[in-house]
């Protein structure tokens, strides 16, 4: 026979592990809620500045091409005005434009020389140009890694939680309406008499 007392703290105990139950089972979705808001700011993030760094590429490959054609035009305006010279240099006079010893052949060397170097010289600044802008290529190309894996780093660092299965909320209800009816008959539980005491 069941007293009421004890039903009484069992449905209190049963209704208490129902709500803490309750209360955890919203504090996970919050919980999740709260990663998953996270992981799409993250990933968010992450594409913009991923895109910004991908156009800055995008441009230095513009640049590449610009440069390249640069080179290409000032090698091919330099070998026009080489020529030129040079032709020049062949329809004049060299025993009177050579002066002081100087021949035809040392005259023409000395300008094809002058040439050659300067074509150097277009070469050597278009590879020096070439090489900051791969340098600059790579660092950005690191610098889009190096988002990735910070996003990914703090879409980790945020935990989800899992709820508790059926069963489980269930033998949690149950073993609190077992504690309850416990206590229910502790408090009403009678005690026996003092043999101490006289009536």
């Amino acid at each position: 026979m069941c007293d009421p007392v004890s039903v009484g703290f069992m449905a209190v105990a049963m209704i208490a592990k129902q709500q803490e139950q309750q209360a955890q089972q919203a504090a996970i979705q919050q919980q999740n809620e709260m990663a998953r808001q996270n992981e799409e700011m993250q990933i968010a993030g992450m594409k913009r500045d991923v895109g910004a760094l991908h156009d800055e590429q995008i441009n230095i490959a513009e640049a590449d091409f610009e440069s390249a054609e640069d080179a290409a035009e000032a090698k091919l305006q330099l070998s026009i005005e080489a020529k030129r010279k040079e032709s020049s240099l062949v329809a004049m006079n060299f025993e009177n434009l050579g002066g002081g010893g100087q021949t035809s052949d040392s005259i023409l060397a000395n300008h094809r020389r002058g040439t050659l170097g300067s074509l150097n010289d277009i070469e050597n600044n278009f590879l020096s140009g070439l090489k900051k802008r791969k340098t600059a290529w790579d660092n950005l190309e690191r610098d889009k890694h190096n988002r990735w894996y910070t996003a990914k780093s703090n879409i980790m660092a945020l935990p989800r939680s899992g709820s508790q299965s059926a069963s489980s909320k269930m033998f949690g209800i149950g073993t609190a309406a077992v504690s309850g009816y416990g206590t229910g008959r502790s408090i009403t539980r009678e005690q026996p008499a003092d043999p101490t005491k006289t009536a």
